[in-house]
């Protein structure tokens, strides 16, 4: 393994850290209602803003674990990629 690829996949874990650290979180109000659910960032332990519809009902939150994953993945795929791609040609 080359420097480029060491690199690449240190960056690559890095990033996977700072989404774990700072996630999508998703907020609805009880009953559930598609407009009611608003998706935002915020730090693994930090607070949440309250949905638009709060005032009214009582909501709920819950980690965005869809939209996690698919950040995850897409990371994972780009880093496999870029240490395929800066793989040394050497024949011997």
């Amino acid at each position: 393994m080359n420097t480029k690829q060491k690199s690449v996949i240190g960056f690559g874990l890095a990033v996977v850290i700072a989404m774990a650290l700072y996630p999508p979180w998703a907020t609805w109000c009880v009953p559930l209602d598609d407009r009611d659910l608003q998706v935002q960032y915020s730090w693994l332990f930090g607070r949440l803003n309250y949905p638009d519809c709060a005032e009214k009902l009582p909501w709920a939150w819950g980690l965005a674990t869809d939209r996690l994953l698919l950040q995850w993945g897409l990371v994972i795929v780009a880093t496999v990629a870029l240490t395929v791609a800066f793989q040394s040609k050497d024949t011997g």
